[in-house]
Formats: C-alpha cells, sequence, structure tokens
C-alpha cells in the first residue's frame, strides 16, 4: 500500500510540474485562470455534405490576460475520412468594462493584439480550406524554417512577426457573465458576440 501511495505521489508531482511548465510556455504570462466563457457555431456544406462545428472559448486570467481559444471540428456525413480538427489559439493582455449594449450581465472585454499564437491542424477535411490548409503546427514564440515553409509557400521568407501582424489583431467581444447575478439560473458564462478573426472556409468564400 506504501508503495502505491509513493508511485501515485510521485504520478501527481511529475504532472504539476508538466503544468507548471506549460504555464510558463505562454507568452503572455502565467496568471491563474478567472473564468472562462464559450459558444458553439454549427455550419454545414449541404452541397459537399461536411459539417463543421466551431467552438469559440476566452480564458481570462487573474493577472489580466487572455487566452482566446477557437477550435473547429469538421467531418463529412458520407465521406468518413473527410474529418479534420483546427484548434488556435491567441495570448495576450485584455481589460473588462460594463457592455455598452447596457445589459447589466453583460461585460466587453478588449483583447490587445495576441503577442503568441499557436496553431495545430490535422485531418484530411483541413487540406483543403482558403486560410492555410494542410496539417501542420505553428508555434509564433517558437519559431523554426519549417513553419515559414508552411505560412509562406511561395516566397518562404516571412516569419513569426508577419504571422502575428496577419493573424493577430485587437478586438473587442461582449461575454455573459452569470456572476453578475448567480440567483438567475438563465444566466451563463457565453460569449455573446463572436469574434471576427479573418479565417476562412470553403463556405465563407465569395
Amino acid at each position: 500500500m506504501k508503495r502505491i501511495t509513493k508511485i501515485m505521489s510521485c504520478a501527481m508531482a511529475a504532472l504539476m510540474l508538466c503544468l507548471s511548465l506549460a504555464a510558463c510556455g505562454s507568452s503572455s504570462g502565467s496568471g491563474a485562470i478567472k473564468t472562462t466563457f464559450t459558444t458553439i457555431r454549427p455550419a454545414a456544406i449541404e452541397a459537399m455534405g461536411w459539417y463543421t462545428d466551431e467552438v469559440f472559448t476566452l480564458q481570462l486570467n487573474d493577472n489580466n490576460t487572455y487566452q482566446l481559444i477557437y477550435h473547429t471540428n469538421r467531418f463529412g456525413g458520407e465521406d468518413l475520412e473527410m474529418r479534420g480538427v483546427r484548434t488556435i489559439t491567441f495570448f495576450g493582455k485584455c481589460t473588462s468594462a460594463p457592455s455598452a449594449d447596457g445589459e447589466p450581465s453583460h461585460l466587453d472585454i478588449s483583447m490587445e493584439a495576441p503577442t503568441q499564437i499557436t496553431w495545430e491542424q490535422h485531418g484530411k477535411g483541413f487540406t483543403r480550406v482558403q486560410t492555410l490548409p494542410g496539417i501542420f503546427f505553428i508555434n509564433t514564440s517558437a519559431w523554426t524554417d519549417a513553419m515559414t515553409a508552411i505560412y509562406d509557400v511561395e516566397n518562404n521568407t516571412k516569419g513569426a512577426s508577419d504571422f502575428l501582424a496577419e493573424f493577430g489583431k485587437a478586438m473587442t467581444i461582449t461575454v455573459e457573465d452569470a456572476s453578475v447575478d448567480p440567483e438567475d439560473t438563465t444566466l451563463t458564462n457565453r460569449i455573446v458576440t463572436l469574434p471576427d478573426m479573418g479565417i476562412l472556409l470553403e463556405e465563407e468564400e465569395n
């Protein structure tokens, strides 16, 4: 029993070490998570039988930093091989204020342009999208020549600063904060206005 307890303690210590290292890897600091807001947007390309779920999650930390996570899961209704997962995370600083729309439960979260972006993409479902097709991982805080080749296929010259300039923008979004009135069970921690990140899928092309 003592041996099992010791093994579990070592495993927990290793897990905590991994979590602390992951937190230190963010260029926006390692503040503790204060609250999160989420919303889901489903979409379909009926002519092709493809379906997409976009999940937006805004994580606010206690040191006035944020992580905006944009996760997309797409799959084919008939073509089972047409699957893919894309996760893009933006790291930066932010401020909050009562919303301009006047709703007591709403806050406007003003996010500065991110100082770091990670972009992970897998599966056949993302080999034919308009913005950055393919299977890859990009991290602007740990840029490599291989990432330049993925991002700048034609000239192979652009780097992390170019990537941040193209995909990182300051944004203000409105959220609903359930903690404003805990007795109101109709309130949820949700994103009210979706961020426009300029990342296009096929159904958004003109």
